[in-house]
């Protein structure tokens, strides 16, 4: 008795002690922050701009909800917009109400959707049996959906079928999230068709008027025939929207012109976003109905395969409150009060569960805190949505309450991001009385300027943020109150390898691309060569990784010991005798790793596969090698996340293979899709890196904003080949939101992140020395504001920034062992001109095709080329012999010579369809007629042309003889000659190929022929001529000695070995990416 008495005096007294201490929050609260804890009935909308406390306003509504009402902690919902959001709320709560914070449901619309799921499973096709998606399936599944898509399809070219696969990924993710299925997507689109066959015609005939017909009169006629055309068209509001707003510019251009001159401009700008307003419906509209096909095959798949997507489960939870109604009355009975953090950045699909599982009432007790001017992570024109919507349907009994004190940064920081938010155009406050607030700073009148930090290079501002970091570190600030912020992952990425190398502990807040990972790549291309070990050219990659502990040189030992003797690398590795004449000087380290290999293909043949994954990565090594790396946090995250997809593949599907998974992968690899992991922390005391996306939501003394040039923040060219049409955004009666306003509000995001100082850098040059310019975000923050400081350039510094840039491992080919025996083997060395642009593109892609002559599988792309160029050799050498070509007979040859080529059943369709319909329209157009006059597939390897030192050589396809003394020299192309355009012009690739072919001509003893012009003749015909290219071109005396000088520089560059030198390389290739040495 005395126990329980005990008992209950201390519940007494704790709830007492929570008491007393919301009684001591609230005395803290502001006014406006005071309303809103105080009003708890009916729907409140709270604009929250950065540091204004939301958190706190959010958790002390609880609490009061609790202490005004006999409401019960269960039934208070709180949705966030991130996991962590949640557990940071739940944290604070506790510390405010006690153990009932754990009864209030907080968490993100994903759990508590999944939560309604999991309570009534009868209830939803995503039954308790189904399985989530991996990524790797996804991208399979809508792949199989592509294939099925007919050869003509706009979002399935020839040259790359999967062109379009990031983008559908994307649209379909933007659907889902905006509850659009898959039929309401076929209605968008048909009111796009609707809207083009309306007004297309009325258009074209007003843009193709003089301009000096295009009078206020006309202008007056046209504007009052789209309107009455808007009236009796059966296509839907939003999309005549976008017509609207070009009008309503319009209109606010001529308001506004001043003089004829301007006068003249607003209508030049209204004939012109008219005609691209319909040009881009009528280039999307056939994509777009091609996506609803995939849209729909999609959904089928995953219903067949009983799978589910990340987005998904909202639809499901969506569509099912819609249906059921006891579902919707359980649910609304269930929730007596709501709470919506970040409100502005839920999706539609989000926004309307809040407003299904709220309606049973005309005065909701729904509460969401928002602000639009940190809208970043909604769809494209979404911005305002969310916020007008709760305002409209609510108008009548809301409450709206707009926070004004920001309790994070300093004024002169709030006025800068003032000044620079007031550019965007559209705004809340512009359609909602009540919700504009000036932010003004409660911690005193602080007078540190913005740093602005100018350099000459980049690698300038790299290096001097650096510096300016270290000096505020060496000032005592601590290492966790510094954050750079980037635009991009790249840019994180790159500032952490500069902090690193000065020793300045980072924390990379960001997410990777796993399958971009050296180490990654590296297990993935052991994998594969083990499945299969006839793949030579991946067995010459495999033995150059670092973690074998074979010496470098045997290794290129080994390697052109095979390649010149035409061995296969296995059998010499195998062959003690074979390693001896390549003269390998550790030859039984070879024979003991050829014996490991036999055992991992047995365990790959006949083991689980999470078992084959755990037994490679420790048995060869691997592993052990990381755990010493430097980065091996994050390279232990990278194979985490492989693990896991892995893992998520074999469960739902048991048969599953190593090669399925590798070439799920390598597909995923192929459409640049990303396999993300987030970079691991190295600890609490380190200066954070992230982009501006991830730091929403946190706050530190010292903020450095780096790279702010034009087009990188802000000024963006939209690079979307797939747009989805109007009218996704469902509520939002504005319309017209300018292409910079999301960027705007990243960078406002991203300045309202700092409590003391902010710093912004940039730099006059790229690493490219192109000249750039500060984003146009930094003119619209008055300079009043701003401290500019110049970065020295002085002798000193260049030698601090040089040591800083080069304090890295020493490379692994640069012993002079290496060197002198490369040296010897360059002394028969001849090129070609494959050979130098090889090099030019890149050395080390130099080094390893054309010097190492490594082994490399042809992909379908050169696969197609060469069955092209074998039926058009073929034919020629017919017509050579005087006999009559036919289509039949030019065809017959492709079809047999592509049956040569080792494709795939897919790509061997594809190209036979696209091969004989560029060929039978190539026949048709030009014909094959009998002629003696040409040569075909000419050599001149034997011919001694040489410059300088250096011996020359090169095949041409065919020669035309135009008389005993002139030719035209012809290369034919494969590809899209509109893709390639560049390439063909001077200083391009194809180019060069004919000035080479000229040099050859000019040069050789044996060539008796001056060569009067080049040709690229282009098989496919060109999609944007809609006809048949040749591109013919005379070679000047003067651009062949500019080749002369290219290749002598060249030369001079392979003999002194540069292409070894670790630097070398480009950083894109598959040789620099994939940790080739």
């Amino acid at each position: 008795m005395i126990k329980l008495r005990q008992q209950v005096n201390d519940h007494v007294r704790a709830r007492q002690e929570l008491r007393a201490h919301f009684a001591e929050l609230y005395k803290q609260l502001n006014p406006e922050q005071r309303e809103a804890v105080d009003t708890i009935e009916g729907p409140v909308m709270v604009m929250a701009g950065p540091g204004t406390g939301k958190t706190q306003v959010l958790t002390m509504r609880i609490a009061n909800i609790l202490r005004q009402t006999d409401t019960d902690a269960s039934s208070i919902l709180c949705l966030t917009f991130t996991e962590s959001a949640a557990a940071a709320m739940r944290e604070r709560l506790l510390n405010i109400i006690g153990t009932d914070a754990y009864r209030v449901r907080i968490g993100t619309f994903h759990a508590f959707c999944n939560d309604i799921i999991q309570e009534n499973p009868e209830k939803f096709a995503l039954a308790r049996e189904w399985q989530a998606l991996s990524e790797a399936e996804r991208i399979e599944m809508l792949c199989d959906e592509i294939d099925r898509l007919p050869a003509t399809s706009p979002l399935k070219p020839f040259g790359s079928p999967y062109l379009f696969l990031p983008d559908i990924i994307e649209n379909l993710q933007w659907l889902k999230k905006e509850g659009v299925e898959a039929e309401e997507l076929k209605q968008l689109v048909q009111s796009s068709r609707t809207l083009i066959e309306e007004i297309g015609p009325l258009v074209s005939d007003y843009c193709g008027q003089r301009a000096t017909d295009r009078t206020e009169q006309a202008i007056n006629v046209l504007i009052e025939e789209l309107k009455r055309r808007q009236r009796v068209t059966m296509a839907r509001k939003a999309v005549w929207q976008q017509v609207q707003e070009v009008v309503v510019d319009y209109a606010e251009a001529e308001k506004q012109a001043e003089n004829k001159r301007e006068l003249g401009k607003a209508r030049t700008q209204f004939k012109n976003k008219l005609k691209n307003l319909l040009d881009g419906i009528t280039k999307q509209a056939p994509r777009q109905e091609q996506l609803v096909q995939l849209y729909q095959g999609y959904q089928k798949r995953l219903k067949e395969m009983g799978r589910y997507d990340f987005d998904d489960m909202i639809m499901q939870v969506l569509a099912a409150l819609e249906k059921d109604d006891e579902l919707l009355a359980q649910n609304q009975e269930r929730w007596q009060y709501i709470l919506v953090d970040e409100y502005q950045d839920t999706n539609g699909a989000q926004n309307e569960v809040v407003n299904l599982i709220s309606c049973w009432h005309d005065a909701p007790n729904v509460f969401v805190v928002g602000d639009d001017k940190q809208s970043i992570f909604r769809f494209q024109g979404a911005s305002l949505e969310n916020l007008l919507s709760f305002w409209q349907r609510y108008q009548k009994q809301i409450k709206v309450i707009a926070l004004k004190k920001n309790y994070r940064s300093h004024q002169l920081i709030l006025d800068a991001a003032a000044q620079l938010i007031s550019h965007n155009r559209e705004s809340v406050a512009r359609y909602v009385p009540g919700t504009k607030a000036t932010l003004t700073a409660a911690n005193g009148n602080q007078t540190e300027k913005i740093e602005e930090m100018k350099f000459e290079t980049e690698e300038m501002e790299g290096y001097g943020v650096a510096q300016r970091i270290k000096g505020l570190i060496e000032e005592g600030v601590a290492l966790a109150e510094i954050a750079v912020l980037g635009r991009y992952n790249r840019d994180i990425e790159e500032m952490g390898e500069i902090l690193t190398k000065m020793g300045i502990p980072v924390a990379l807040q960001v997410g990777f691309n796993v399958l971009r990972e050296v180490r990654v790549q590296q297990f993935k291309r052991l994998v594969e060569w083990a499945i299969n070990l006839e793949h030579e050219e991946r067995l010459a990659d495999v033995l150059q990784y670092d973690w074998w502990g074979f010496k470098p040189l045997d290794v290129l030992k080994v390697i052109y010991f095979a390649g010149h003797n035409r061995e296969g690398l296995l059998g010499v590795i195998m062959n003690e005798q074979k390693l001896k004449q390549a003269e390998v000087e550790q030859p039984e380290i070879f024979m003991e790793w050829a014996t490991k290999v036999a055992k991992w293909k047995r365990i790959l043949v006949n083991q689980p596969l999470i078992y084959v994954f755990d037994e490679l990565l420790n048995d060869t090594g691997l592993l052990k090698r990381i755990l010493h790396e430097p980065n091996g946090l994050n390279i232990l995250h990278a194979l985490n996340a492989l693990f896991g997809e892995l893992k998520q593949m074999s469960e739902g599907k048991p048969d599953l293979t190593m090669e399925d998974f590798i070439d799920r992968l390598a597909l995923m690899e192929e459409n640049r899709l990303p396999l993300t992991a987030e970079a691991g922390l190295t600890g609490s005391k380190a200066v954070r890196l992230m982009t501006a996306h991830k730091a929403k939501g946190l706050e530190f003394e010292h903020v450095f904003i780096i790279k702010l040039v034009d087009r990188h923040w802000g000024n963006q060219q939209s690079r979307t080949k797939l747009s989805l049409p109007a009218g996704i955004v469902r509520f939002d009666p504005v319309t017209g939101q300018e292409n910079d306003e999301d960027e705007r509000r990243l960078f406002y995001v991203a300045l309202t992140r700092a409590k003391k100082r902010l710093y912004w850098s940039y730099s006059q040059y790229n690493v490219n020395g192109r000249e750039q310019i500060p984003a146009q975000f930094r003119g619209e923050i008055g300079t009043e504001l701003v401290e500019q400081k110049v970065w020295p350039a002085d002798q000193t510094h260049i030698q601090e920034r040089a040591h800083v840039a080069h304090r890295r491992t020493e490379s692994k080919v640069n012993s002079e062992m290496i060197r002198g025996w490369a040296d010897e083997k360059l002394k028969n060395y001849i090129m070609s001109v494959t050979h130098l642009n090889y090099y030019l593109e890149c050395p080390r892609m130099f080094y390893y095709r054309s010097f190492l002559h490594v082994p490399a599988a042809k992909n379908k792309h050169l696969a197609f080329g060469t069955a092209v160029h074998g039926a058009l050799y073929d034919a020629w050498q017919m017509a050579k012999q005087t006999k009559q070509v036919s289509e039949k007979f030019l065809l017959d040859r492709f079809n047999k010579r592509l049956r040569r080529e080792i494709l795939s059943v897919k790509d061997r369709k594809d190209s036979l369809v696209m091969g004989e319909a560029a060929l039978r329209e190539y026949f048709r157009f030009y014909g094959i007629a009998p002629s003696q006059k040409i040569e075909l597939e000419y050599s001149f390897r034997r011919h001694g042309v040489m410059v300088g030192e250096l011996p020359l050589t090169g095949q041409l396809d065919k020669i035309e003889y135009l008389n005993n003394e002139q030719v035209k020299v012809v290369d034919y192309k494969t590809g899209n000659p509109d893709s390639a355009y560049k390439e063909s012009r001077p200083g391009g690739k194809y180019y060069r190929q004919l000035v080479f072919y000229k040099l050859l001509c000019d040069e050789s003893q044996r060539f008796n022929h001056q060569m009067v012009s080049g040709v690229l003749d282009f098989i496919q015909p060109s999609k944007r001529r809609g006809k048949l290219v040749r591109m013919d071109y005379v070679i000047t005396p003067k651009e062949v000695a500019e080749l002369k000088e290219t290749i002598e520089g060249v030369w001079a560059d392979i003999k002194t070995l540069r292409f070894m030198e670790e630097e070398a390389g480009c950083g894109v290739c598959e040789y620099c990416t994939a940790g080739w040495r």
